[in-house]
């Protein structure tokens, strides 16, 4: 059989919507008894709300601190979703692991989107979950991750590794400015013969050249036909008297 022994605190806050909420009193039961000890807890508590007992489904979410303002969180945070809660009256049960070490710790209640303040400090009972004296208890929790040290001397360079797979080629780059023009390149063969073109147009007469040096003299023409006989011209004048001659015989 466990027993429990409770410790009441009040807390009153004022919710986002004007909507006064208190939560009074809390009941925190802790067992007595070592046999049967464990790292849960009850937690009760009335809620109200305007002045009047809560009633209806709440999002409740309980956080544990090592500080009643600021702090480290404790453990992770415990969400019970649409809680119901009958004229005020709620009971929890809790179970942050093992965060009691004979140290303070404060708890911080959230109600829907209301965070209520302040914290509630538990303190430990007669027969705590840890004892400062005694047997040794259970190791405690992680501590939190120290500051970054210094970096660290440059290490010895590795082995090169083996040459990956060629990758995929890339698209084609734009396209560059033209170069300057080359020198002319050599003449190449003459290539085969076009088809005759068309007849093209008659050109302007051109101007007279020069005469050109006599030609040598032709051969003499056949004789032309006798002509008619011209008329008789005039008597000649008489001419001298010759010498007597000698009688010719035969």
């Amino acid at each position: 059989m466990r027993v429990f022994r409770s410790r009441c605190v009040r807390v009153i806050v004022a919710l986002s919507n004007v909507a006064a909420m208190a939560l009074s009193p809390v009941a925190l039961a802790l067992p007595q008894e070592s046999t049967t000890l464990g790292t849960a807890f009850s937690y009760q508590g009335r809620l109200r709300r305007n002045g009047l007992p809560a009633q209806g489904s709440f999002d409740l979410r309980f956080r544990l601190y090592d500080a009643a303002v600021g702090g480290n969180q404790i453990s992770q945070e415990l969400i019970f979703p649409e809680s119901l809660i009958e004229e005020g009256y709620f009971s929890i049960d809790l179970d942050f692991g093992n965060v009691h070490n004979g140290n303070k710790r404060w708890l911080e209640v959230q109600v829907n989107n209301t965070i209520l303040t302040p914290r509630q400090v538990l303190m430990p009972t007669p027969t705590a979950l840890y004892a400062l004296s005694g047997n040794q208890g259970p190791q405690g929790p992680v501590g939190a991750t120290g500051a970054k040290g210094d970096k660290g001397d440059k290490g010895d360079n590795g082995e090169a590794g083996a040459t990956g797979a060629q990758g995929p080629v890339g698209a084609a780059g734009a396209v560059g400015p033209q170069g300057p023009q080359g020198e002319v390149g050599a003449t190449g063969a003459t290539g085969a013969k076009g088809d005759k073109g068309d007849k093209g147009d008659k050109g302007d007469t051109g101007d007279v050249g020069p005469q050109g040096p006599v030609g040598a003299t032709g051969a003499v023409g056949p004789q032309g036909p006798q002509g008619e006989v011209g008329a008789t011209g005039a008597t000649g004048a008489t001419g001298a008297t010759g010498t007597k001659g000698r009688d010719a015989f035969s």
